[in-house]
């Protein structure tokens, strides 16, 4: 939603955490990514987390893939998804303007 004003921050280097309501179906995020993408040039961000969404509204690990292959998939930064944050439970509190490193190889995020 800050795509477009003067509140969205610089996100070049930056780990961009995103996550969406509870009521948001695959279709709204998918489109949602693809914004981003004809907005931000998703090359400059260090990496993307997003936080996981609700099975009752058609989300499989299938429909997830297919969106960040789509969205991500020619960009050389590491993506992690489905993390515990976000509007479901169990879910972990973010700082604002923290240090995080993410390690793909052994699926860690980790908080400095």
């Amino acid at each position: 939603m800050l795509l477009g004003t003067q509140y969205l921050p610089d996100l070049e280097g930056k780990i961009l955490f995103i996550e969406e309501a509870e009521d948001v179906k695959p279709a709204m995020v998918h489109r949602f990514f693809t914004h981003l993408s004809q907005c931000t040039d998703l090359r400059k961000l260090k990496g993307v987390c997003v936080g996981r969404f609700s099975s009752l509204l058609g989300f499989t690990l299938e429909t997830e893939v297919a969106i960040y292959d789509d969205i991500f998939g020619g960009i050389d930064i590491p993506v992690l998804y489905n993390l515990d944050f976000g509007h479901t439970d169990p879910l972990f509190t973010i700082p604002i303007r923290g240090t995080v490193s993410i390690d793909t190889s052994r699926n860690i995020l980790r908080f400095n």
